[in-house]
């Protein structure tokens, strides 16, 4: 079968998946919270609501009035297209990203696989949540712009997304973490520190031994002069001189290496950062009097109890990969590690502000880096058989 004819196939399959999982949303969660919607809509415009929904749902509450006053559509109706459309707008996104991401066929209808199975447990608790969709979407083409080093591109994505949400504050951190390279040198800075004081103790070992043995083999069957004495002195001085210009001018090469590409990871960050800190403060300095809710640690734990058994059926898959991985040394981009870094960061500031994260709805974002690592994975598995046969 030609590889075009499979991406029109992947393609109509995530036209279905989207309509499905659309019509799952509307009929389980957006018509039978439409009256709590009608309010919490007047409460946003009002500036009144918490400030998880204020940042999260003005734009949202924006377009919804838009569509009402100015198009005259029934605000009920807006309600279910906005939701319905998200959806769609999340799923095409993820099959733009997945055959971005991979030309194996097989990697594209795993992480659709994923999408579709996943879903259900992170519609929980919605309420009114269409951000999350369109923040999701946005992601998928964030990561394919992080990936290609698109940096403008990414820059100008983190500022439409936050339009949407606060969750991608931290796309530049990780971004700017890949540039440099922050793993391999963290690797090295703990793996090689030990081991100098040995590798020291074996060289000076090495050239004992060594001059030893030239001293022997040649030095007292000649009988050297005094006079060859200090030419030979002399030639090796100048030799340990050239050496140690020699090591002192990579050095400084290395130094200026690095430097460098400090500066350019900074130039490529740049864009992304100014974008995200753009509606951080705009949110802040619009909406001053914001309150948010927090928890104690006794409510964090009794809710965290409760959530647990969404938590284990979302991570387990995810974990058994990355065991798969590790055993198998399997040949995965290292980009992922890198990005897998945003569920830590996210899930310690949500606990910090809220107090609570037994609901898995606040962590959309992290999809399209599952959906990501299981392409490559799945894409690594097929290549490694493939040449075991």
């Amino acid at each position: 079968m030609k590889k075009t004819n499979i991406r029109i196939y992947f393609v109509i399959a995530t036209l279905l998946v989207s309509i499905l999982l659309g019509n799952l949303y509307v009929n389980n969660i957006s018509l039978p919270t439409l009256s709590y919607r009608t309010q919490l809509v007047s409460s946003v415009l009002k500036g009144e609501a918490k400030a998880d929904y204020l940042y999260a749902m003005y734009s949202i509450a924006l377009i919804h009035k838009f569509l009402t006053t100015k198009l005259s559509l029934n605000p009920l109706l807006c309600f279910v297209l906005i939701d319905f459309l998200g959806i769609v707008f999340l799923c095409l996104c993820g099959c733009w990203f997945l055959i971005r991401l991979s030309p194996n066929p097989y990697s594209w209808f795993s992480g659709l696989l994923w999408l579709l199975i996943t879903s259900p447990l992170l519609f929980k608790k919605h309420l009114y949540h269409p951000s999350d969709f369109y923040g999701t979407g946005l992601m998928f083409l964030i990561l394919i712009s992080a990936k290609e080093q698109r940096h403008w591109r990414l820059g100008i994505l983190c500022f439409l997304s936050g339009m949407f949400w606060e969750k991608t504050l931290f796309v530049p951190l990780i971004f700017f973490f890949y540039q440099i390279r922050i793993f391999e040198k963290i690797n090295s800075l703990f793996s090689l520190r030990p081991l100098r004081p040995l590798r020291n103790i074996l060289i000076f070992i090495s050239r004992r031994a060594r001059s030893n043995t030239v001293g022997d083999a040649y030095m007292r069957p000649l009988q050297t002069t005094s006079e060859e004495q200090q030419g030979v002195i002399a030639s090796e001085q100048s030799e340990r001189s050239n050496l140690i210009l020699k090591s002192k001018s990579q050095i400084f090469q290395k130094s200026e290496i690095k430097i460098n590409g400090l500066k350019q990871a900074i130039q490529l960050t740049l864009p992304s950062i100014i974008a995200t800190l753009f509606w951080y403060i705009s949110w802040r300095l619009h909406f001053p009097e914001a309150q948010r809710e927090y928890y104690t640690w006794i409510d964090f734990y009794y809710r965290l109890k409760g959530g647990l058994s969404d938590w284990i059926l979302w991570l387990t898959p995810i974990g058994i990969i990355i065991c798969d991985i590790i055993i198998n040394k399997r040949r995965i981009d290292p980009f992922w590690f890198y990005w897998l870094l945003y569920l830590p960061l996210l899930l310690g500031v949500i606990t910090y502000y809220r107090g609570y994260i037994d609901e898995l709805r606040s962590f959309w974002i992290i999809q399209p880096i599952f959906i990501g690592l299981i392409g490559n994975w799945v894409e690594s598995v097929i290549t490694s058989n493939r040449l075991k046969i």
